[in-house]
């Protein structure tokens, strides 16, 4: 994709992100009380964590935006879900013998060569800035990636966040893996909600897990495929009765989006935010296909 068309989709979705503020209105809301989180964008239609795609979920109308920060050589913060930009990016043709080098070895001069789909690689303050600018003001859910591999990490994000003044404008959450960061964003900024993300099945998370999220956390981010939902209730109810709220992760399918939402859970985590948009009664299919005529999905 040319600088030109991107540009030209960028400004035109402009046009239609007050519309679809407008349309979400008008709908019945099922999921007044659940937290819709676009996981790296809308990841499932468009590049994830692109500009494209957080833009879209924007749009849509989703109430946070989701990423995962890594910093370069040179101390920059960048969104990329793997350590690596093997998966992600066309590195294997930009630099061959690099291919398998953590994220923290390059700049971001080095990082600006490559293209994710034909996209650039965004810094955090690109997404923050799509948060602070776009008319619906999405939340910023933050996830420090692999953070024993940059120290400090926890700090440099907040000091950005700060430094835009980002808290006084949109809701924030960080969200970890690694529950001695979860310490810190809390020792660092208490009053700004943070997420114990797992990947744990039922019984290792209420035992193991429960008790620090208690501790550290104001939730736990269980993974639906290890929890299941044959005892959605019950664990529901082990979550809860401390206070801690619960967002699922990474749920694209209709019908599983309907039974989390009967189940009144807290938030869910998904790549098709525009599905979600349409199981909560926000949007119907009609006016979602309006606000996404403008990108370049490939149905």
């Amino acid at each position: 994709m040319s600088s030109f068309q991107l540009t030209f989709i960028l400004l035109t979705s402009l046009g239609i992100q007050a519309h679809a503020t407008q349309v979400k209105a008008q709908n019945a809301d099922l999921c007044q009380n659940l937290s819709i989180i676009s996981h790296r964008g809308l990841a499932g239609l468009l590049p994830e964590e692109s500009q494209l795609g957080y833009q879209a979920a924007a749009d849509l109308g989703t109430d946070y935006l989701e990423m995962d920060v890594h910093r370069t050589k040179d101390s920059v913060l960048i969104v990329n879900h793997d350590n690596t930009f093997a998966r992600t990016t066309d590195i294997s043709k930009v630099y061959p013998n690099r291919m398998n080098d953590p994220i923290y070895t390059f700049t971001f001069d080095e990082i600006l060569k490559l293209k994710n789909n034909g996209v650039p690689i965004l810094k955090l303050e690109d997404v923050i800035n799509i948060s602070l600018t776009h008319p619906h003001h999405p939340g910023l859910y933050i996830e420090s990636k692999s953070p024993e591999l940059y120290p400090g990490v926890e700090k440099q994000i907040i000091d950005l966040l700060e430094a835009k003044a980002a808290f006084r404008q949109v809701k924030v959450y960080f969200q970890s893996f690694d529950i001695l960061s979860i310490k810190k964003f809390k020792d660092l900024r208490p009053e700004i909600p943070r997420i114990y993300l797992s990947e744990s099945p039922y019984s290792n998370l209420i035992k193991k897990e429960l008790p620090l999220a208690i501790q550290f956390a104001n939730g736990i981010g269980p993974d639906l495929n290890q929890v299941g939902t044959v005892k959605l209730s019950e664990f529901l109810g082990f979550l809860h009765k401390p206070k801690l709220v619960v967002h699922f992760w990474t749920v694209d399918a209709p019908e599983l989006m309907k039974k989390l939402i009967a189940s009144n859970v807290d938030g869910i985590f998904t790549n098709r935010t525009d599905l979600l948009m349409e199981a909560c009664g926000k949007l119907n299919a009609s006016q979602i296909n309006s606000i996404l005529a403008n990108y370049p999905i490939q149905h």
